[in-house]
């Protein structure tokens, strides 16, 4: 099954162009899965010049997304790390990847908004992930241990919501629940390259 949805209310004001959402509702994270379904492929399964492989860039290009361009940075850096054969391949991978990401860190919808994103950062909004990161640390430092606090408590804008989630288990369960839940899911990780013979986390 293939499910296509252009929302037309997310439009990307740099180019005017539309951003594809994918199946989800919004495109950063059709952006994800993209980036999870790339990392599997090229790096966890080895695949090298695959059609579907170049199906995914493309769709995440189409996302716009800016989180996604950086984590595809990482997959990239990733790639060039498992690729080494040799200094020459490394070198050259290096390049590649240092030219690509200065590419992408310029462009209007990736560096400049990354800057303003900073630059306006606000506790207590949902501006930008910026300002979620900052909100999160300040729930955390109150309640490290336990964790619960409520969000709507932190909150000054009418949306009661924030634009990520990544520190979302200390906040809830404190750090050392935390802190348990998040390298239990890097092992899970760990463990599911070693049973495909990864090669990037064999000697761990």
């Amino acid at each position: 099954f293939i499910i296509h949805n252009f929302a037309s209310d997310t439009i990307l004001e740099a180019t005017g162009l539309m951003r594809n959402c994918g199946p989800f509702w919004e495109p950063g994270m059709f952006a994800v899965f993209l980036n999870i379904a790339l990392f599997l492929n090229v790096i966890v399964e080895k695949q090298k010049l695959r059609f579907c492989n170049f199906i995914l860039i493309i769709a995440l290009i189409t996302t716009f997304s800016t989180g996604g361009f950086v984590s595809a940075l990482l997959v990239l850096l990733s790639y060039v790390i498992v690729l080494r054969k040799n200094l020459f391949v490394s070198l050259a991978g290096i390049v590649v990847f240092a030219f690509i990401a200065y590419y992408v860190m310029n462009l209007e919808y990736v560096g400049e908004k990354m800057l303003n994103q900073i630059e306006n950062t606000e506790d207590g909004t949902d501006i930008s992930r910026f300002s979620a990161f900052i909100t999160q640390s300040k729930m955390i430092r109150n309640s490290p241990i336990l964790g619960g606090e409520r969000i709507e408590d932190y909150l000054t804008g009418e949306t009661k919501t924030l634009a990520s989630g990544t520190l979302l288990p200390f906040v809830r369960y404190g750090i050392p629940v935390g802190s348990y839940l998040m390298i239990t899911i890097l092992l899970s990780f760990i463990r599911l390259v070693k049973s495909k013979g990864g090669g990037v986390v064999r000697g761990i």
